[in-house]
């Protein structure tokens, strides 16, 4: 108790000097940034200042952690702000109904030099009407290293710092608000801008597990896309979980036959996977935020491994049609879903256990996303309204999210030159 009351002190610390810091940037001008937060003899050059005037302008123009700093050493400060509601209604046939209304604070301070940087900070995640503050909280402490094509992350850090685009079917949007944090590492690597452009991904997660009991939670993940002429693409993931927890298991009630006081399950193997072929047509309609169309063949294999013998994989493979279109803001997305179910042992562990969007446990299910959102460097406000039907049942979701985010906002400060 007393070092999660520590972590909790350590960032509300961070987040108090963070936003400080940010009210002063915004008052400050460019000169006053440069002779208070850069350690100048007074006895330097004209010229020498004038450098160190445009490299600290090129960096403000530039995301935090996003092309390095040269030689010189920086002190990084960042916040992130996010609140998220979301209501849904009509789905109890294959998805409890539910209302989720919470707020994420995350800042972060850090050390940085070249490409190369090293992090701390946080999340305090608060649900709105809890007695308990907070609702949940944990550290984030990683290194990074960014270049033009290559970026790698190691330690605990933010799933914001993801770069692929995974469908609904491996994670959903209240997964990835309530549980932030990847544990683990994250190689990422895109090309240069050309005729043909190439991107990719991986992540290995070590997202829970308890060592005494020789239990592990992992999850390895990946992404690979090639697009041609910024229209055509090409994209595949995958998702591979390594899941050994016998308490949460053992709540399929199934007792081992040799040993009746221990679950007979003990293990689960589950493998996602996602090929899709698409086109995005913005480039002939630049009038259009989006006008995207996709066909994609996806799927789950899912095996338990039991004390008295190992079982088969179930197969759910199933294909989706995806159309979107976004005009000034104002967006529409529909996706149809059809093929065998998903997520065959959602009725005996829920939506804890599972991670992407329930509806999959049906034959067949269409999707529509009426949305306007609004953004800029720092800001992002997202309304939407999803309408779901399955079977004779129309089910609606509510969601409203905003982030505030002032990585791009404000520069580092540099603490000394090589």
């Amino acid at each position: 108790m007393p070092c999660r009351f520590l972590a909790i002190i350590l960032l509300l610390g961070a987040t108090i000097y963070t936003f400080l810091e940010a009210e002063s940037s915004l008052r400050g001008e460019l000169d006053s940034s440069v002779q208070n937060n850069i350690l100048i003899d007074p006895k330097q050059d004209q010229t020498k200042l004038e450098s160190t005037k445009q490299d600290l302008t090129s960096t403000v123009s530039k995301p935090l952690y996003s092309t390095g700093f040269g030689r010189a050493l920086y002190f990084l400060y960042g916040g992130q702000f996010d609140f998220y509601l979301d209501n849904l209604e009509g789905s109890d046939e294959l998805w409890g109904t539910r209302t989720l209304y919470a707020v994420r604070v995350s800042p972060e301070i850090g050390l940085g030099i070249g490409k190369h940087s090293v992090m701390f900070g946080g999340f305090l995640l608060q649900n709105m009407g809890a007695s308990t503050f907070p609702t949940k909280a944990n550290i984030s402490t990683y290194y990074a290293y960014n270049s033009e094509c290559f970026s790698a992350y190691l330690g605990i850090f933010p799933r914001t710092k993801w770069q692929g685009m995974y469908p609904l079917s491996f994670f959903r949007k209240d997964f990835l608000f309530f549980t932030p944090n990847s544990n683990g590492m994250a190689l990422q690597y895109h090309s240069k801008p050309s005729l043909i452009h190439t991107s990719g991904e991986f992540i290995f997660d070590w997202f829970g597990g308890n060592l005494a009991k020789r239990y592990d939670e992992f999850f390895a993940l990946f992404e690979g896309k090639v697009m041609l002429w910024d229209t055509l693409y090409v994209r595949t993931n995958g998702l591979v979980y390594h899941f050994k927890n016998a308490d949460v298991l053992g709540q399929d009630g199934v007792y081992d036959p040799n040993n009746p006081n221990s679950p007979d399950t003990q293990l689960m193997d589950r493998i996602l996977y996602n090929f899709t072929l698409g086109a995005s047509f913005v480039r002939f309609l630049p009038y259009l935020d989006r006008a995207d169309i996709g066909f994609s063949a996806l799927g789950q294999l899912e095996r338990k491994r039991r004390m008295s013998g190992l079982g088969a994989f179930y197969s759910g493979i199933g294909y989706q049609l995806d159309v979107a279109l976004a005009y000034k803001g104002f967006g529409i997305e529909e996706s149809y879903y059809f093929g065998k179910p998903q997520m065959r042992y959602f009725s005996e562990y829920g939506e804890g256990f599972y991670d992407g969007l329930p509806l999959y446990q049906a034959t067949a299910f269409n999707r529509i996303n009426a949305y306007y959102e609004y953004k800029n460097d720092f800001l992002k406000l997202n309304v939407s309204f999803m309408f779901y039907t399955f079977s004779s049942n129309l089910a609606l979701q509510q969601m409203l999210t905003l982030t505030f985010d002032t990585h791009k906002l404000f520069a580092p400060k540099l603490l000394r030159r090589f």
